[in-house]
């Protein structure tokens, strides 16, 4: 037995590696915001949403983390630990990653907390020993087993710190478990790396399509895939697959609103009355929190549709979670964003938002952490220094990401941003959700509505508080102005993309500027604002088959 976890040990020294893997401009946290753990030999590697900061050696584990639970120390004196890990996004974690041979677990050694969870199924299970303010989670492979054990270092902030890993973190921990041979390259580099930052939102997609069969519906890495996959999508209407691919996206992530949702038809607003209601009622407030989901650019959309009345009503600054400091700035000189403001704000709706934005002389501001800190509460006291700390009157409207803009505790976890400042300021934000019923489009648009707005919600079961104003089904394509009829243009290769720009950020940007908007193929009308635009369709590996200046009808 120790000849073998010898050989155990000495294959996880020499095999392990740690690969950084840099997401460029990704509006998150901070650049390099993806790693990925790599071990070729083994065919297994990692995706981690943070900036874990990985290590490889006992030694240095003994050194850095002087704290061993219990249960591990007979593991730990077998050196059977693969890696250790700290991350610099939640300084407060740290913990190892520990290979172990098959059958680890009927060894009597095991944690007493595993014994439930054996039921559960071989693939991955895991486990809270709060007395240790310690966070387990198993892989059982065929030839091995992984087991990470994640430790909170201060413990006064257990609760909030290490349930927020289980909710956030633990869930995007992608492995790649299956037989069938990965790329090396995780998705968003492999689709940044073809993107160039120069208008190829072709490539991009096409680069991500092309590993598709890589990621089967048995691979834990799916959905990491599809949430790169459907964010490039979303850049350009009508590519194929988005709505499909949307739709299992939604059955695989898990849904904070489960059930039908009950009387929906009666007991909400909807289409015009809806829209005047939304405006009436959010207008009388100082400061309004629309969220948004990533992979949806429709929300954006709306939200510039309301933008003239907002800023008539008194608002004159536009807070964005996917925007830079020096982004922002530089944007509020230059009046809009070009393809190195940023990761989201390239996708053609979020530009076109913050162009009508400084069109009407609103001043944008950024408020994402950039350091240390709890994301959630940075995010908010960033917010009250880029806004009421130097304008303690002014109104502000501000759009954040999926339940950041939730006031109350979640189940289980810590004040979200909306929390955060309502209790840092003692101003209640009136939040407007666009994400938590997007399930339900579908009943809405067959009910022939546009719009619901649902300010007291019967909402079904739900395991989260879902503490907001209200809610909206938003069907998406209402919010798009009447289509034009496109010059005909004839173009044999295949696939295309045709791109309208505004005419002044072409002439002033070239490859940098952002398309106005951009069609799959060549589209027989577009929806923009009637005008002068500059046409380009462009083919693979950023190849320019048409460009014109075009004026619609």
């Amino acid at each position: 037995m120790s000849r073998n976890l010898a050989a155990w040990f000495l294959l996880c020294l020499i095999l392990s590696a740690c690969v950084r893997v840099p997401a460029s401009r990704t509006n998150q946290i901070q650049e390099g915001f993806q790693t990925e753990y790599f071990n070729p030999t083994l065919g297994l590697s990692g995706i981690f949403p943070g900036d874990f900061a990985f290590k490889t050696t006992v030694a240095r584990l003994r050194k850095t983390t002087p704290w061993v639970h219990p249960d591990f120390r007979p593991l730990l004196k077998r050196r059977l630990v693969v890696t250790t890990f700290a991350t610099e996004v939640e300084p407060y974690y740290s913990g190892y990653l520990l290979q172990l041979p098959a059958g680890w677990v009927a060894i009597e050694e095991r944690p007493s907390w595993l014994q439930p969870l054996l039921a559960t199924g071989p693939e991955a299970y895991e486990g809270i020993d709060s007395s240790r303010h310690t966070l387990y989670r198993v892989h059982a492979f065929a030839d091995f087993t992984l087991l990470w054990m994640v430790h909170a270092n201060i413990p006064s902030g257990f609760d909030n710190l290490l349930r927020e890993f289980q909710g956030d973190i633990f869930p995007e921990l992608i492995w790649n478990l299956d037989s069938i041979p990965q790329s090396r390259i995780p998705p968003l580099r492999l689709a940044e790396e073809a993107y160039a930052d120069e208008s190829r939102y072709l490539d991009a997609w096409l680069a991500l399509e092309s590993v598709a069969s890589e990621y089967p519906a048995t691979s834990p890495r799916l959905t990491q895939y599809w949430q790169n996959y459907l964010t490039y999508s979303a850049h350009i209407s009508g590519v194929p697959g988005y709505d499909s691919v949307r739709a299992l996206y939604a059955q695989r992530v898990p849904q904070r609103v489960q059930g039908p949702l009950v009387g929906w038809e009666e007991g909400g607003l909807h289409d015009l009355e809806a829209w005047k209601a939304l405006v009436t009622e959010a207008t009388q407030h100082q400061v309004v929190m629309f969220n948004e989901s990533h992979v949806d650019p429709h929300h954006r959309s709306l939200l510039t549709q309301l933008l003239p009345a907002f800023h008539e009503a008194g608002f004159q600054t536009l807070a964005l979670e996917g925007l830079g400091v020096h982004d922002a700035k530089e944007i509020n000189k230059r009046g809009f964003a070009i393809q190195s403001s940023g990761y989201y704000t390239r996708e053609p709706e979020m530009a076109h938002l913050i162009r009508v934005a400084s069109r009407l002389g609103m001043r944008l501001v950024a408020y994402e952490r950039t350091g240390e800190g709890n994301r959630e509460e940075v995010q908010a006291r960033n917010l009250i220094d880029e806004t009421l700390r130097r304008f303690p009157k002014g109104k502000v409207l501000v759009l954040a990401g999926y339940g950041h803009i939730h006031e109350g505790s979640e189940t289980g976890r810590e004040l979200m941003m909306a929390g955060h400042f309502q209790r840092l300021t003692g101003i209640d934000p009136f939040t407007i959700d666009q994400t938590d019923l997007q399930k339900f489009n579908p009943m809405v648009m067959e009910a022939g509505h546009w719009l619901t707005m649902l300010p007291e919600p019967k909402l079904p079961n739900t395991p989260y508080l879902l503490d907001t104003d209200v809610w909206l089904v938003n069907t998406r394509n209402w919010t798009l102005p009447e289509p034009l009829p496109l010059l005909e243009l004839e173009i044999p290769a295949s696939p295309v993309i045709t791109q309208l720009f505004v005419p002044e950020e072409w002439e002033a940007v070239r490859t940098e500027a952002i398309p106005r908007a951009q069609y799959w193929g060549i589209p027989k009308a577009v929806h923009v604002e009637p005008g002068r635009y500059w046409i380009r369709v462009m083919a693979e590996n950023g190849e320019v088959l048409a460009e014109q200046y075009w004026e619609t009808p």
